[in-house]
């Protein structure tokens, strides 16, 4: 037994520092020639897409030693020269940080889940008056999907979630940061009059768990959910809301980091979601969306699924170009702006392509925290917080003034 057990545990020690023991992030060199080409070939090669900026001409791809040939061959540069030893050192930054700390988590560093719970309870406790806890639904493990609900409540909805993609931690670290701002800053930000505020630091639980486990998984994307006649699991919940569902930048391959799941609505996330949010679209009651990501520093609007201009484009032009300048205000980082399919890449079955187009909400962006990647160092989560805080509040501020002159 003791034999077993040692071999068992060298196992599990080779098995951890080997997740990803060869892999590099290259940074493709894309133009208008090669790039649709180059993007379909990631797409069949199962290849891991961290990035793609259209604008700029370039996407990340973690490579494996065996896809490293051919990934290769396109021009590029490396931006990781060892995935593993990043990954490892973001980890042992986060424990170290996690065993030196002498009081309540405070930004000091990435939170597991029960970390997050007990911030949103003190939250509960300290505003009682008019904080509540949301249930948004439930995972696929039976986790409950929790935002908490402030402010004024016969007002408007202002809706923010976090981390549909397990691995980017920064930005679950973000929504609780604008939560704060919101309740504690200066005993209590003016906006909370203006809406009813609802925000989901953790979206898709079970995938963050699962990044939490150990240096093999910190890099996961999507859900926990089985996929039936696979061996591989998850569904990129991103590409797995009804509108425009199953169109290009979503593969049907179970085992792609894009996988866009069986049908419509398959994961109890986005489903989840939508049974939550339709009432609201039904009385004309959420006035905007917010799907808080990471990396890369991009403020970004409908459409996804398409290059054409969404209607009331002009509108959602100009509440980005306000908000990108109140982020670059706070660390002088400029967010790039636009629609996501033409500024990205394209998408089919997002978030904020399903809320404006089957909800209607004008006022539906993602916002990618700025970034190289996603294990951004502990020093970074309040920074970011604040600027991505700015371009939200600058959302709300213009949405709060043009409430008040319609009334």
């Amino acid at each position: 037994m003791l034999i077993l057990a040692i071999l068992t545990t060298l196992f599990l020690v080779y098995a951890e520092q080997s997740a990803y023991e060869g892999f590099q992030v290259l940074r493709i060199s894309l133009n208008a020639t090669n790039a649709q080409t180059i993007l379909d070939f990631a797409q069949e090669s199962l290849v891991d897409v961290w990035q793609t900026n259209a604008q700029e001409g370039w996407m990340d791809v973690m490579v494996s030693p065996k896809q490293m040939k051919e990934w290769k061959m396109f021009q590029h540069v490396v931006t990781v020269s060892d995935v593993q030893a990043m990954v490892t050192q973001s980890v042992t930054e986060n424990n170290e940080a996690k065993a030196s700390a002498n009081a309540d988590w405070n930004f000091d560093s990435f939170p597991r889940v029960g970390e997050v719970t007990e911030f949103l309870a003190k939250q509960l406790q300290d505003h009682s008056s008019h904080a509540t806890l949301e249930k948004i639904g439930t995972t696929y493990n039976g986790e409950s999907i929790t935002g908490l609900s402030f402010g004024s409540k016969n007002k408007p909805v202002f809706y923010i979630h976090c981390t549909i993609h397990a691995r980017e931690w920064i930005s679950t670290t973000t929504c609780l940061y604008i939560i704060n701002q919101l309740l504690n800053e200066n005993g209590g930000h003016p906006l909370l009059k203006d809406f009813h505020w609802i925000i989901v630091p953790i979206f898709n639980i079970d995938g963050y768990v699962y990044t939490h486990q150990s240096t093999n998984t910190r890099l996961w994307r999507k859900n926990r959910q089985p996929n039936t006649g696979s061996n591989c699991v998850g569904t990129d919940v991103n590409r797995n809301y009804a509108y425009m569902w199953g169109g290009a930048g979503a593969s049907a391959d179970p085992c792609s980091d894009t996988f866009r799941g069986a049908r419509a609505f398959s994961s109890p996330e986005a489903n989840s979601e939508h049974r939550f949010l339709q009432p609201l679209y039904q009385a004309g009651n959420l006035i905007s969306y917010i799907d808080i990501h990471s990396y890369g520093g991009y403020f970004l609007s409908s459409w996804g699924y398409t290059n054409n201009l969404p209607p009331n484009y002009q509108q959602m032009l100009a509440t980005m170009t306000t908000g990108v300048a109140a982020i670059r205000a706070v660390n002088g980082n400029s967010y790039l702006y636009g629609p996501s399919g033409r500024t990205l890449y394209t998408t089919s079955g997002s978030t904020v392509d399903e809320i404006f187009g089957m909800g209607g909400v004008v006022q539906s962006y993602t916002i990618e925290c700025s970034g190289n990647n996603f294990t951004p160092p502990i020093s970074a989560i309040r920074p970011i917080g604040a600027e991505v805080w700015a371009g939200v509040r600058s959302v709300a501020t213009d949405l709060a003034k043009t409430r008040n002159v319609l009334i």
